[in-house]
């Protein structure tokens, strides 16, 4: 959210609350929830996928959103898969995103699999095998 600019919504108020996602601060509107206050903020990747590790963003920025899923709090009080649009923010929050390491920017754990992903692919195929049978004859 740039500043200046104020939202409008029958649950939103005025006051700033400051919360932090990822190690930066942003600045939300009294009421607001999680997922529309990073939405307003320019936030579109929230996580990666487990398998793939590629990046998640919003889908519908409801509560049946399978891709806006946070991890809440810190050591030793921390509450994961906390759907973004059903949480409402509070002064001082810290959200952290999920399935990424070290950052969300870069996930070296992607490089990781991109590297084990072509060597799959590769032993994918069928290997021929010698049976017990060939061995004794």
């Amino acid at each position: 959210m740039s500043q200046g600019t104020v939202r409008r919504g029958t649950r939103l108020g005025t006051d700033p609350v400051p919360f932090r996602f990822d190690g930066r601060s942003y600045a939300a509107q009294q009421g607001d929830s999680a997922a529309s206050a990073l939405w307003a903020a320019g936030v579109r990747v929230l996580n990666r996928s487990i398998k793939y590790r590629r990046p998640r963003a919003f889908l519908a920025l409801g509560p049946e959103d399978p891709n806006a899923l946070l991890t809440v709090g810190t050591a030793p009080c921390i509450v994961p898969n906390v759907p973004a649009a059903q949480l409402t923010l509070t002064d001082g929050l810290v959200l952290t995103s999920q399935n990424r390491w070290p950052s969300l920017r870069f996930d070296l754990a992607a490089l990781c699999l991109g590297a084990g992903a072509s060597l799959w692919s590769a032993r994918r195929w069928p290997v021929r095998t010698i049976s017990a049978a060939c061995l004794f004859y």
